[in-house]
């Protein structure tokens, strides 16, 4: 025999672990103003969130995301220290911009109609101090009626059906002004007919 045996043989087991079965379910399409919340949508719990809107994981901030479609990833590792990982898209959804159109300025008892622009499958409240409305209020169109001198205020709230998504228009201000006050005209003249 030489100085080597080579006909010896180690013999080891080798576990191979199977990747962990992540799942990552529909999440739900936020407004850009909800402000923060927590992802739960993915499993097992105990993983971790990361993509756009997102600083701590699982807190999900929707106007840090920014509008549209954004790609979140869900990692989860497991006891074996195995690694796998999900996607889900999440889609932040722009708010209704109701902006009010209509007169400035009215006489005492006068009137007049303010609209915003008419979407589908949105629906529209009307919210009016120091004016009256004669028309109905749930619509993108109202008549308001002017019966206090003053400054009237009015704002319309525009939601998306669809989406829920909801936005208040600024402030409109209208200028009412009082009917200017007619003294009785006296005099001693007789009329006569020429």
């Amino acid at each position: 025999e030489g100085l080597f045996d080579t006909t010896s043989a180690v013999s080891a087991t080798l576990n191979i672990n199977p990747l962990p079965v992540v799942t990552f379910s529909e999440i739900p399409s936020p407004c850009i103003d909800a402000g923060q919340f927590n992802l739960t949508q993915g499993s097992p719990v105990g993983g971790t969130y990361s993509g756009p809107g997102i600083s701590t994981s699982p807190q999900f901030d929707p106007a840090d995301a920014g509008l549209g479609n954004h790609t979140i990833t869900y990692t989860y590792t497991d006891g074996n220290g195995c690694v796998n990982s999900a996607t889900q898209t999440i889609t932040v959804i722009a708010l209704p911009a109701p902006a009010v159109n209509g007169p400035t300025e009215s006489c005492l008892d006068g009137s007049g109609v303010f609209s915003t622009p008419l979407n589908a499958n949105h629906s529209y409240s009307w919210s009016i101090t120091g004016a009256t409305a004669s028309s109905p209020v749930d619509v993108n169109q109202v008549t308001i009626e002017f019966n206090t001198p003053g400054t009237a205020v009015i704002q319309v709230t525009e939601t998306n059906d669809i989406t829920g998504c909801s936005a208040t228009s600024a402030v409109y201000n209208v200028t009412v002004y009082d009917k200017p006050a007619i003294g009785e005209i006296q005099s001693d003249n007789k009329l006569t007919r020429r």
